[in-house]
């Protein structure tokens, strides 16, 4: 799954760069800045950007760059959602929800934030939702 994840991510990013070199305007899908919309959606480069951090966020805590917030871990103990896709469990529901099931999986180290998206929800005017399932 991490994989998949993974190239989805990178095939989006790519994805990115070629519309940002499209130039001409016929009934765009997803446009870039200078192209028209057929749907009447408009995607400035700042969304297109901020959509780009999101999924940077994304592999990075897809790799163990970034790590999850979870409360009921340990202080100072935040959730290494790579370890867990290297050494994966069965989930057992009560004990995750506890933190305890959490625990082979902990790490110290920075947390994605909600900056990233917090952005793309300002820039596409609270339709953050839409867009990302629009822009995949």
């Amino acid at each position: 799954m991490r994989d998949h994840w993974r190239a989805m991510i990178a095939h989006n990013t790519k994805f990115w760069e070629a519309v940002a070199q499209e130039t001409d305007d016929d009934r765009e899908w997803i446009p870039n800045p200078k192209q028209t919309s057929a749907l009447g959606l408009t995607v400035s480069a700042e969304t297109a950007r901020a959509w780009q951090r999101i999924l940077a966020d994304a592999d990075a805590v897809m790799n163990g760059q970034l790590l999850v917030n979870m409360p009921n871990l340990p202080r100072g103990l935040k959730l290494n959602v790579a370890a867990y896709f290297d050494d994966p469990a069965p989930l057992d529901l009560l004990e995750w929800l506890h933190g305890r099931g959490a625990y082979k999986y902990a790490a110290r180290g920075p947390a994605i934030t909600d900056q990233s998206w917090r952005a793309f929800q300002r820039l596409t005017q609270g339709r953050a939702g839409s867009f990302a399932l629009f822009f995949n």
